[in-house]
C-alpha cells in the first residue's frame, strides 16, 4: 500500500513503545516544524511485509527503507489526528527514532496506521510458515514482531501491548536469524 504524506520530521525518544512516549515526541516534531519556514518534503510512504520504504514523490528517489523488524511502534495521534508516526531502531546509530508524517486526512493517518499493524501480521505469518519447527533452537533477540492476542497462540513470555490505531497487539523476541 502507497500513501502521500508529507515527512515532519523525526526526534529520538527512550522507549520503543507507548501513547504516551509517542504523544510527546509528535508534539515536539510538529512545534520544531511549525518553527522552521521551510516547505515540507512530500514523500511516498509504502508499507509491505518487509517494511516502510520513504520515496520522494517530486524526484522519485529512494529516501529509507526501515525493516518491519526495526518497527516497535505507531500511531495516530489523537490530537494531531492527521499525524501518521513510528518508533524505530536507526540502523546506523542503534538509537529510537520517532518520525512523524502528516496525511491530508485523519482517515488516511489511521489507515497507515492500520496498514503497518496488518503488514507486522502478515510478516509474523511468514515467518512463523517459513520457520515453524526450528523456533526453539534459534537464540532469541531483544527485538520485535507483533503478533495477535488469538488465543491458539501460546504465551511465550510476558509480552506487552502496543496500541496501533484501533487494534491492540502483542509483542514477542525475534530470532536473531532474521534480524537484519
Amino acid at each position: 500500500m502507497c500513501f502521500t504524506l508529507k515527512y515532519l520530521g523525526m526526534t529520538l525518544v527512550e522507549k520503543p513503545k507507548g501513547e504516551d512516549m509517542a504523544a510527546a515526541a509528535i508534539r515536539r516534531i510538529v512545534a520544531t516544524a511549525r518553527v522552521g519556514a521551510r516547505k515540507f518534503q512530500k514523500v511516498i510512504l509504502t508499507v509491505s511485509p518487509r517494511g516502510i520504504s520513504l520515496q520522494d514523490a517530486d524526484t522519485k528517489e529512494m529516501v529509507e527503507n526501515i525493516s518491519i523488524y526495526r518497527i516497535s511502534y505507531c500511531t495516530t495521534d489523537k490530537l494531531q489526528n492527521k499525524v501518521f508516526a513510528y518508533v524505530a531502531q536507526s540502523q546506523e546509530s542503534g538509537a529510537l527514532e520517532c518520525h512523524a508524517f502528516l496525511s491530508p486526512k485523519k482517515k488516511i493517518a489511521q489507515a497507515v496506521t492500520l496498514t503497518v499493524a496488518q503488514a507486522f501480521q502478515m510478516a509474523l505469518d511468514l515467518w512463523e510458515a517459513t520457520h515453524a519447527g526450528s523456533r526453539q533452537d534459534q537464540p532469541l533477540h531483544p527485538s520485535c514482531v507483533l503478533e495477535s492476542s488469538e488465543a491458539s497462540r501460546p504465551p511465550e513470555s510476558a509480552p506487552f501491548r502496543h496500541h496501533f490505531g484501533v487494534q491492540y497487539v502483542q509483542v514477542r523476541p525475534m530470532p536473531r536469524a532474521v534480524w537484519n
